[in-house]
């Protein structure tokens, strides 16, 4: 929590301080957001997804970080509008310790998460995640079934790596619909993220 309020303290006027824990933050607090993301949540974007990367926005709430990073990735022949959205547990101001995320698969993930509710999402396929010196695996959804039927959604993709401590993090197309080669080769073309060693 002490390396966010510094971070934040760098670029903040004294009268905005007080209120930065639960605004959202755009594009010239980028260099401070991907900062938050490594120390907070243990996850590194490559060179090669930072070149992609149009803006940021972040916020923490209730002992709750969220970065969500707006990119673009080209999985085959034209550039797709996206965004991750990460959260992690951090520890208060009082000094309680934060939740521990506990390892689970992308599947896992989503039908717990759509336990008991209306909708259930479809998941296409589940498959393992390479990052960068980490396993994991990711999941791939563009339909939810409920009321007797099924419809369309934006693709999304869950990746859930194989460690525990370490939240999942998601990724979701903008403005457009995947080919399903598309869809297959995104993986490969997301996955250049790394998770830092004290982690």
């Amino acid at each position: 929590m002490k390396n966010i309020l510094v971070a934040l303290a760098v670029i903040l006027a004294p009268n905005q301080f007080a209120n930065a824990q639960t605004a959202w933050h755009g594009e010239p607090h980028l260099n401070v957001d991907l900062s938050m993301l490594e120390n907070q949540c243990g996850y590194k974007l490559g060179e090669k997804l930072l070149r992609h990367v149009k803006s940021s926005a972040s916020r923490i709430e209730n002992q709750i970080m969220s970065v969500v990073i707006y990119l673009d990735v080209d999985p085959f022949r034209r550039a797709i509008h996206a965004k991750f959205s990460f959260s992690c547990f951090i520890a208060s101001t009082t000094g309680s310790s934060p939740d521990t995320a506990h390892r689970t698969t992308a599947r896992a993930e989503i039908q717990a998460e759509d336990s008991g509710g209306r909708y259930t999402r479809t998941i296409e396929w589940q498959r393992e995640f390479r990052g960068i010196d980490w396993v994991g695996t990711i999941a791939y959804v563009n339909s939810i079934y409920g009321d007797g039927e099924k419809r369309t959604v934006p693709d999304f993709f869950l990746i859930c790596p194989n460690k525990d401590g370490m939240t999942c993090f998601a990724l979701e197309v903008e403005k457009t619909t995947l080919s399903k080669k598309e869809s297959d080769l995104i993986p490969g073309a997301i996955r250049e993220i790394s998770i830092p060693r004290k982690f």
